[in-house]
């Protein structure tokens, strides 16, 4: 049985080999659009369109892999489809997961919005730009370095005009909606006789999707933490 590993046991070595299997898929041209863009954006553009009707530009009502039953199977096989192109640049590299409703700021172990995997959340001042670590040397210590991932955007949401790599945590808040991802139930948080449903529920699961929820914009499926994410519905 293959078992997924926690982002907070994950090695040094773990980590590097991960994202630079994620770099090396920047790297490949694409089987949607060759010499467009990149095989790794072919993903990021698949769930996009599981979202966005091209034609009539506007958010499907009901999207092939979201809202709905088919969101564990549909993003499993997605997260499967993408771990056999890691595994053929490094062989080592599995998708871990990252257990959100415990490892939820910096302090928590776990946490992978750190300089020396993920990088961190945007700076308010600018933009919410994700920036590389204060006072580090150069060339750049590690292996993610959100500078390259600015360079390398090409899949955009409709109507994005954004060129860098930029985060949001904790700025969605909008009046009468159950607004950021803190708000998502926690594993010691038994929600029961509550009128809870299943759509509801997967709801709040997608609301991590959500570019203002922070993981990035433009095309947030896009950035590296969104594997993380759905593999903590994957773990086995």
């Amino acid at each position: 049985m293959k078992c997924r590993k926690n982002v907070k046991n994950l090695t040094d070595d773990e980590k590097t080999r991960f994202v630079n299997a994620f770099r090396a898929l920047m790297s490949n041209d694409s089987v949607l659009h060759p010499g467009a863009q990149s095989r790794y954006d072919d993903f990021v553009e698949t769930h996009l369109l599981a979202m966005h009707d091209m034609d009539t530009n506007m958010m499907r009502p009901e999207s092939w892999g979201h809202v709905g039953s088919v969101f564990l199977p549909w993003h499993r096989e997605l997260l499967y489809q993408f771990e056999q192109l890691l595994r053929a640049e490094d062989d080592t590299v599995r998708i871990p997961y990252w257990d959100w409703t415990r490892a939820k700021g910096p302090l928590d172990a776990g946490y992978p919005f750190t300089h020396d995997f993920l990088g961190v959340d945007g700076t308010d001042g600018n933009s919410d730009r994700v920036e590389r670590e204060a006072g580090a040397p150069s060339p750049y210590p590690y292996a993610f370095d959100p500078e390259d991932w600015s360079t390398s955007i090409s899949v955009l949401d409709p109507g994005d005009t954004l060129n860098f790599f930029q985060r949001q945590f904790g700025e969605f808040d909008i009046a009468g909606t159950a607004n950021d991802a803190p708000n998502l139930p926690s594993n010691d948080t038994v929600e029961v006789g509550t009128g809870t449903t299943y759509r509801n529920a997967h709801q709040r699961l997608d609301q991590l999707h959500d570019p203002q929820v922070a993981l990035r914009r433009p095309a947030q499926p896009g950035a590296p933490v969104l594997r993380r994410q759905h593999a903590a519905h994957d773990v086995s």
